[in-house]
């Protein structure tokens, strides 16, 4: 978290979004749906980021998951796809 890179990053995504409320001129309420709707779409791409990273040997070293832990894994990441998937077919529907 002191590395130059994530402060960065943390710069641009801070800025995105100030950049956001400033251009959105629309009611509080609709502005937080959108930001709500983005987080509930991004959740599957964090999902595969933690599993991936939980099982990758070299960045995780003997704490990496077991073949025996992926299995949970996998069904909470299907989960998670499975909740967003429902999310949209009501949104859109």
């Amino acid at each position: 978290m002191d590395g130059k890179a994530v402060k960065s990053w943390a710069g641009v995504i801070l800025c995105a979004g100030v950049t956001v409320v400033l251009l959105f001129q629309g009611t509080p309420i609709e502005l937080l749906r959108i930001a709500q709707s983005m987080a509930v779409v991004a959740f599957p791409i964090l999902g595969f980021l933690v599993w991936s990273i939980a099982r990758n040997r070299s960045i995780m070293k003997d704490q990496a998951n077991s073949k025996w832990l992926d299995i949970p894994a996998l069904l909470g990441f299907l989960t998670i796809l499975a909740i967003v998937l429902n999310y949209l077919r009501q949104v859109l529907s």
